[in-house]
């Protein structure tokens, strides 16, 4: 498969910092899909959501297009598509190439509170005590690291789920058996992470190619690309990003050869990319 004008495509940081646009974007995960889709419209009582899985299998991916959604000021409902453009679009992404992913941002009576279990500040237990500009206002709250819960946090938590019903909170881990037990038994929907199959994370790299101006050896390259990152997203855009690097920008036998080390690595919980 061979696409004109390389150079045009984006580069292998931006790759690498991938951020889906739509649900579509998201590929496989389907569930997850589904259940953040049905949270977009901020309305009524939604039980708190956890989403499970081991590590690079799509969560954070799936919060960051969600976060993106609920704070657009033009986003495409029909297409599930956020504008890219609007000046919280671009909040967003800045805070994303600092790794400051954990702050929350206001918008037309929703407020979208990011918040890493893992490294958060005490102060930032701030974010669990704002009041409502409107009586139709709704907290989101992306509790990530989920596992790494303390007793404090989770007590704010249980006092903001009873006195604030419509607040809406999905929080993402590795280890939902590791999460305070008065809270788990809160949440009251749980679901896994989805890995697509070969051939639908063959199509959704065949797709991105093309948008991304990035060329293949040859056509069994990318079924070979989606088994060799067993069926990973985040390994593939490790691949794919390095082939954005090079000056032909293509994806050889030999670029995936060469990054299985790192993919096995990432695979089993070692450092790479999120």
């Amino acid at each position: 498969m061979s696409v004109s004008t390389p150079s045009c495509g984006p580069t292998a940081g931006q790759i690498a910092r991938f951020v889906p646009a739509s649900l579509d974007d998201i590929c496989g995960n389907y569930r997850i899909k589904k259940a953040l889709a049905a949270r977009l419209n901020c309305e009524g009582n939604h039980p708190p959501l956890l989403i499970y899985g081991p590590t690079y299998t799509g969560k954070s991916a799936a919060l960051r297009w969600f976060g993106r959604m609920v704070c657009c000021t033009a986003p495409n409902l029909a297409e599930k598509r956020h504008c890219g453009r609007c000046v919280n679009c671009e909040h967003l992404a800045a805070l994303y190439e600092q790794h400051l992913d954990d702050h929350p941002l206001y918008r037309n009576g929703v407020k979208w509170v990011p918040y890493d279990c893992g490294s958060a500040k005490p102060l930032q237990h701030s974010f669990f005590y704002w009041d409502k500009e409107g009586p139709d206002d709704v907290r989101i709250y992306w509790l990530d690291e989920a596992h790494r819960i303390g007793q404090e946090l989770m007590g704010k938590i249980l006092n903001n789920l009873q006195e604030d019903p419509h607040s809406i909170y999905v929080l993402t881990t590795i280890n939902p058996k590791k999460i305070p037990i008065n809270l788990y038994a809160r949440l009251g929907e749980q679901i896994e992470t989805e890995p697509p199959t070969v051939d639908e994370l063959a199509d959704w790299l065949r797709q991105k190619c093309r948008e991304w101006r990035i060329e293949v050896e040859a056509d069994k390259v990318l079924p070979l690309l989606a088994q060799a990152s067993r069926r990973n997203v985040a390994g593939c855009l490790r691949v794919m990003a390095q082939a954005a690097g090079q000056p032909d920008r293509r994806i050889t036998i030999r670029l995936i050869q060469d990054q299985q080390e790192f993919i096995d690595h990432q695979m089993t919980g070692g450092v790479g990319p999120r």
